[in-house]
């Protein structure tokens, strides 16, 4: 059964380094960290206030999260991990 946590569409995912979580970023701006195994989301940011999220990466270690929006800016968050 589908999980529906966005409130628009979803632009862009991204798997951790270690693939054991899913980050999803899309046009309500805002980005949830998923667990990948059970598909339960464990963090909700809010993303860019100026656009939607477009693309978004995972540093190497997985502790930081980085998005790029339509506001034509990037911002990176820590991950908790």
């Amino acid at each position: 059964c589908p999980v529906v946590a966005h409130n628009a569409g979803i632009r862009a995912l991204a798997f951790s380094p270690c693939g054991q979580r899913l980050a999803s970023g899309g046009e309500d701006t805002s980005l949830i960290l998923w667990d990948a195994q059970t598909g339960k989301a464990e963090q909700h940011i809010q993303g860019p206030s100026g656009g939607e999220v477009c693309s978004m990466c995972f540093s190497s270690d997985g502790a930081r999260l980085a998005c790029g929006s339509f506001d034509r800016t990037i911002r990176v968050w820590a991950t908790g991990s």
